[in-house]
């Protein structure tokens, strides 16, 4: 993937991909997910390969802190990934639910990244790529993709304002919606 190609996708135009590669060899401390008040957390299926969120995932590194929500505005339906220090990234009505415990997670946290993989789709014929998918690789082997969807009889589904986590390599290579060339897996974000 080339720079103009990444300058061209929406999702990313808060935040550079010069900044997303510089997550690399961070190690990652803690991972939240971003719910609304009256929600009693992340829709925890039978699967150990998926969560449905609501909103965000923040993702917690050495040197920043990273959530990844959904954004729709018209036809653009993206991921929208930015530093947490940018407000409002995650909204006062919101709730957090710290899931760095999860055995899932728990595979990935205190472990050094070493791949981000991006996947984008066109979601309407006048709209130009936008981001859908976000692949991370840990030291370990460990892998974990976030991307737009939600749990339709515990199997993902595209939807553009919810998101699913996908645990390992496999399940986000088996996540394709419509309008993409990639899989939830991506390719490498050079």
């Amino acid at each position: 993937m080339t720079d103009e190609f990444h300058n061209s996708v929406v999702g990313v135009t808060e935040w550079s991909y010069d900044a997303l590669r510089g997550l690399r060899s961070q190690r990652l401390n803690r991972v939240r997910y971003v719910v609304l008040p009256g929600s009693p957390g992340p829709e925890m299926r039978a699967s150990e390969s998926w969560d449905e969120v609501e909103y965000a995932v923040e993702l917690v590194f050495d040197g920043m802190s990273v959530v990844i929500s959904w954004l729709m505005e018209n036809e653009i339906e993206c991921l929208n990934v930015r530093p947490r220090r940018v407000a409002p990234v995650i909204p006062d009505y919101s709730k957090t639910i710290d899931l760095s415990a999860q055995p899932e997670w728990e595979a990935c946290v205190g472990q050094e990244l070493i791949s981000i993989r991006a996947s984008q789709h066109r979601p309407g014929p006048a709209q130009g790529d936008c981001l859908w998918a976000l692949a991370l690789t840990f030291r370990n082997a460990a892998s974990v993709a976030v991307a737009l969807g939600e749990l339709v009889d515990d199997i993902p589904s595209y939807l553009p304002d919810s998101l699913v986590v996908l645990f390992g390599k496999e399940a986000a290579e088996g996540y394709w919606i419509s309008g993409s060339p990639t899989s939830a897996w991506g390719a490498e974000i050079a």
